[in-house]
């Protein structure tokens, strides 16, 4: 039966499947160790498998929108790190600047 509502869950909506899901895979009412041992080993196998699945895809789905955050994150840690380095040799090059014509004695007239 399980296996049943597996393959007619294949393509159905993520809402649906999480339903599904959570109505075929209760992690709390499942008592793994009589079902392995009372079951055949190739279907024991296939239950421990489905049952890993829904628990790497439940870490999956909370996991993956914070990769991508942090992807952009630094994306954009990258694109302000190169405005910065811009601007510091902008800084530079106006220090200079200022060093040469001090160093010309020219006077410059602050208003006072």
């Amino acid at each position: 039966m399980g296996l049943c509502i597996l393959r007619q869950s294949a393509h159905k909506s993520e809402s649906s499947l999480n339903e599904d899901s959570r109505n075929l895979l209760r992690f709390d009412e499942i008592d793994k160790t009589s079902l392995f041992k009372h079951s055949l080993y190739g279907f024991s196998g296939l239950c421990a498998w489905c049952i890993n699945i829904m628990a790497f895809y439940k870490v999956f789905v909370v996991v993956e929108p914070k990769r991508r955050a942090l992807d952009q994150a630094n994306r954009d840690l990258a694109s302000a790190r190169g405005k910065l380095a811009e601007l510091k040799d902008r800084i530079q090059v106006n220090h200079l600047l200022l060093a040469e014509t001090i160093s010309k004695n020219l006077t410059i007239n602050i208003p006072v």
